[in-house]
């Protein structure tokens, strides 16, 4: 009930103050007395909160699934993502700008070119990855997440009837972990 109470009482705090409400996971949360969140000004108030939240961001990834090996780190000793696709039919290693890193609300969309063909089409992967957070630096979890096959048509005389993509996805399946580089 006290807990409860804490919590009702520094989310009002926050909202009083029209700022954005922060979800945090609570049994990593240190509860302080109440008499100390009405004290503290807002910043104090979710530092100390994130303070106790000491999670190490997964940077390396090594997934599987049907035909498809993916390994992908988002920084490396040289300080750029390494990211290495492999099918029945290539083996690709990338490196820096060649690796496209962009944030949505699904999460990470890491993309590749595979194959360009002049007048043809240019295909590239989709690997889609959410934050994934480690209780220690050396923790390793399991992840789920899907890849997607983009093959966009071109042609120099511009885009004709139907699709100008199409798409295959892959249900990925392996580990994420955090390596010191």
């Amino acid at each position: 009930m006290r807990l409860s109470l804490v919590i009702s009482i520094f989310l009002s705090l926050l909202l009083c103050w029209n700022a954005p409400v922060m979800a945090l996971p609570l049994t990593f949360a240190q509860v302080q007395p109440v008499q100390t969140l009405l004290n503290s000004n807002q910043e104090n108030v979710v530092e100390n909160f994130t303070k106790s939240t000491n999670f190490t961001e997964a940077n390396s990834f090594e997934l599987s699934g049907g035909e498809v090996q993916v390994s992908y780190s988002s920084t490396s000793f040289s300080g750029v993502p390494l990211l290495n696709y492999r099918d029945n039919n290539i083996n690709l290693n990338f490196s820096g700008q060649q690796i496209r890193v962009l944030e949505t609300e699904l999460g990470q969309l890491i993309t590749v070119t595979l194959e360009e063909v002049s007048d043809e089409s240019t295909v590239t992967f989709t690997l889609i990855l959410p934050l994934v957070n480690l209780n220690t630096g050396s923790e390793t979890i399991r992840i789920k997440v899907p890849g997607i096959k983009t093959t966009t048509r071109t042609t120099i005389a511009g885009p004709g009837p139907g699709a100008e993509k199409t798409y295959t996805t892959v249900n990925l399946r392996g580990t994420a972990k955090f390596i010191l580089s």
